[in-house]
């Protein structure tokens, strides 16, 4: 098996550049207050323990890209041989620049120098937090994944964002791929019992016409570049559109749109969704349940920040403690 990489975003919200930047463009490029909430940047002074996760649960991993528009964590060893330290004008071109879309660097990410065809796409908030192989990710040269389909009916203004853009990916994905083709030729993933009880929304669908939608969970994410390259033959004009907007906006494709294209193409090996991790929104309800997961064998978990996290201080505060407690020694990625 050829080596997998991991690419991983951070953004330093407390700098003042980025601030002078951030404050400059948001308000003739931004319509959407969501998009420029402090929980969409702020950064929860916990990332030196992604890579301390990492060197102790993953450390087969061939290379670490680090994904910044020009920060380093002050921390951070930038000699270690794994790490590559990556600025947005590194693989996104300048008219673009600079960007506060997320979606934006995520579709562009397979232009990174020396990347992997097989790579595994972190935000910072996303933990390995067990141990784990090389095929937990993929198997075979293909990423192991989930495909459970879903109805996707509008919700409300406030899910404007994510639900036009999904629904964009969607649309999308219809223009290429016949859904009742691709369930005949991909029988085994399609209807594969892994997916336990979650199996019947296939069956339930199976004479439907068009994909609707399908099944996600916000947790590390495997890809094949050439998935992106081939998405990117297809369909540059429209991302190129999303990479434009300085902002998430609605309408605007996501990253979800290469995971979907894998799913429909059968380009996956099929998994259990409950046995590759867990996502939390924290708050003070919910972190006591999140901080279990450092030590109850959960293999990942997404640590989420949220809008309506007012005890931001006292919450991420308890989860640096449950990180500190369990991965007290340094890795050698920090100085």
């Amino acid at each position: 098996m050829s080596g997998i990489d991991f690419v991983v975003l951070w953004v330093d919200s407390s700098d003042s550049a980025w601030q002078a930047s951030f404050s400059q463009h948001k308000a003739a490029s931004c319509h959407d207050a969501g998009a420029m909430h402090p929980a969409r940047f702020r950064d929860m002074g916990i990332f030196n323990y992604w890579f301390r996760c990492v060197e102790k649960y993953a450390p087969w991993v061939r290379k670490i890209h680090l994904v910044t528009c020009g920060q380093i964590p002050a921390w951070l060893n930038v000699n270690h041989k794994k790490l590559n330290i990556v600025f947005h004008e590194q693989f996104i071109e300048s008219k673009y620049l600079p960007t506060f879309n997320s979606n934006a660097i995520e579709l562009n990410i397979h232009k990174i120098n020396d990347l992997s065809d097989k790579f595994v796409l972190f935000n910072d908030d996303m933990f390995i937090t067990a141990p784990l192989s090389e095929d937990f990710y993929f198997d075979h040269e293909k990423p192991n994944d989930f495909l459970i389909l879903k109805r996707n009916p509008p919700t409300n203004k406030d899910n404007l964002i994510m639900g036009s853009s999904d629904f964009l990916n969607i649309s999308i994905l219809n223009s290429h791929f016949s859904k009742r083709e691709m369930m005949r030729e991909n029988k085994r993933k399609y209807f594969n019992m892994c997916y336990k009880r979650r199996v019947l929304k296939n069956f339930t669908s199976r004479k439907e016409k068009f994909f609707e939608g399908f099944y996600s969970r916000h947790i590390p994410q495997p890809f094949l570049k050439s998935t992106f390259n081939e998405v990117w033959q297809a369909e540059e004009k429209l991302l190129r559109e999303t990479i434009g907007k300085k902002f998430r906006e609605p309408l605007c494709l996501t990253q979800y749109l290469f995971r979907y294209w894998q799913l429909a193409n059968g380009t996956f090996n099929p998994q259990n969704p409950l046995k590759r991790g867990k996502y939390f929104n924290l708050s003070p309800k919910s972190i006591n349940d999140a901080i279990k997961t450092l030590t109850d064998g959960t293999p990942q978990v997404c640590f989420n920040d949220t809008e309506i996290l007012n005890d931001f201080d006292s919450v991420t505060n308890t989860l640096r403690t449950a990180f500190e407690k369990k991965f007290n020694e340094k890795s050698a990625f920090e100085l």
